[in-house]
Formats: C-alpha cells, structure tokens, sequence
C-alpha cells in the first residue's frame, strides 16, 4: 500500500526551540550562548529545564540504538565499525570483494571522504558513485524487529534522479525495512515497514545535506526531513524479521540499483523515537556544521 503526502505536520525550530537545543547539547561555550540568547529568552531556569532534559533524550537515544555507522574508520580499513556497542561492524564494497582500503579504492567501494569534503560537521563520510558502491551490514537478531517498533535514521546528499534508490535497507517482500528515495523526477523520500509504505513529496535530491528518519510505531509509520514530521501513515504493518543483511546505497527491494552521493551516520534503533529525540539528532548536525564552516 503506497501512500502520498504534501502537507508537513509539524513546523520548523522557532528561535526559541533552536536555542534550547543549543544548550541541550551542550556544543557551544557559554559566552556563545549568551551571544545567541536574543532577548534573554533563555533564563537560567530554562536552561537548567533544558539540561535535564537533554540528559533524558541522551539517556533514551543511548539504550534504543542498536546500530550506528559514523564511517570514521581509517584509510587502511575496509570495515565500517558499528559504535554503538553491538558490534555489527560492516563491509565497504560486501564481504566477498576485494579489501577496500586507500590502496583498493575501485571496484565496488565508496571513496572515504575527509571532514571538510563532507562539510558535514560530523566527521568523516562515504562517497558513493552510484554504479557498484555500496556498504553491507551483517543480519543481527539485535536488528530484527518482528512486529515491533523501530526506527531508520541517516544522512544523505545527492543530486540523483534515478528511481528506487536505497539509503539503507534490507529483506524483501513483506519483510522489507528501507529508507529510499523512490520517484526519479521529485526526490520522493519513501520508507517502508512489513508491507506499508509512505512516500511523501519532499525533495531530497537538491545537492546538500538532508537528516532524514523513518519510524515504525505500532500500526503507523513516520517519515522525517530535517527535524520536520510529515503526518503519519495508518498502517497494519506485519513481521519485519529478515535474515538478509542490512545494505547502504545498494537495493535489497527489486531490481539491484545504486545510489549515488554522499551518506553519513546511518543509525537504527529499537523503538520508535520521538519528535524530540528526532530533532535533536538534527539539530546536532546542524549546529555541528555551523560550528566547522562558519
């Protein structure tokens, strides 16, 4: 079941929200701070609320992650370590191809991007050309879900107009997970979950970085761009268990197809996160790049 959305549910950061946010996490000085707080709408009580609670998103974004794939690895590996402590480390390129390292950069691996080449704000990232390059990610019961909640966060910047092109996903049929971009003209963002799917009309294929997240909550999946929900779908969503492994840029639903761009901290988690913990994430990135490239 294929679902089209045109209408955000929710708005932007108003000035205020982006100011907590600041302080939630903790990035910026003090004085910067200050700076930033315009009109003193920020008081010390605010800012004490707004700690505790960071700690709680902090805490709940720590116990729910199952899975989390920053691409900081060295040049000389072809692993993609998993840092969220279930040690699902990935393969540049698969299992069954040659190394890929700063000595075997052809084939099927993504080219390992620097910091300042991603202008990302978050550390280093993989390029990917589109034609063969791809990360995979070994199937773990920690990343099966069953009927369960969870949800699929990342980042991505592309210009692809190719159709069906894949974030990160895995299984088939009924039992896919996937977060895509799905129409070759607009840039749908799609995700899909045990046999539902939402497709929503906002670009992301526009040549600069995008946060995107798909959530699975009882019987409605959610889609994300930047920090901003689109309405949620109804959905009777089925078993998502799978033994295929997870892949980055490759198609594990029909035809094989790669995608092609720039992808940064892929994330999973086991529970449906919430608008709070979403923009946080974002605005981590935001604040980050800020801070790198200003």
């Amino acid at each position: 079941m294929k679902q089209h959305n045109n209408i955000e549910y929710s708005k932007g950061f108003t000035l205020i929200e982006l100011l907590v946010v600041v302080a939630v996490l903790g990035i910026l000085a003090g004085g910067i701070l200050i700076a930033l707080n315009i009109g003193g709408v920020l008081g010390k009580a605010n800012l004490t609320k707004a700690k505790k609670f960071a700690a709680q998103l902090e805490r709940g974004l720590v116990i729910s992650q199952v899975g989390k794939w920053s691409f900081e690895d060295a040049d000389t590996s072809d692993s993609a370590a998993d840092t969220s402590g279930y040690g699902i480390n990935g393969n540049l390129g698969g299992t069954t191809l040659p190394s890929c390292t700063s000595a075997n950069p052809g084939g099927s691996c993504p080219k390992k991007l620097t910091a300042s080449a991603c202008e990302l704000g978050l550390g280093k990232c993989l390029s990917f050309d589109g034609t063969n390059d791809y990360v995979e990610i070994p199937n773990s019961p920690s990343t099966n879900f069953g009927t369960g909640d969870f949800t699929l966060s990342a980042w991505i910047n592309t210009t692809t107009t190719a159709s069906s092109k894949s974030i990160i996903e895995t299984g088939a049929g009924f039992a896919i997970k996937s977060l895509r971009i799905n129409d070759p003209s607009t840039g749908y963002l799609a995700f899909y979950a045990g046999g539902c799917s939402s497709e929503v009309n906002v670009k992301i294929n526009d040549g600069s970085w995008h946060h995107v997240v798909g959530v699975r909550k009882g019987l409605n999946i959610r889609l994300y761009k930047d920090g901003v929900l689109i309405p949620p779908e109804a959905c009777d969503a089925g078993d998502t268990n799978t033994f295929a492994p997870w892949l980055v840029a490759k198609n594990a639903l029909g035809a094989t197809t790669y995608t092609s761009g720039l992808i940064d901290e892929v994330q999973i988690y086991n529970e449906a996160l919430n608008l709070s913990q979403i923009r946080k994430l974002y605005a981590q990135g935001v604040i980050r790049r800020a801070l790198a490239f200003r």
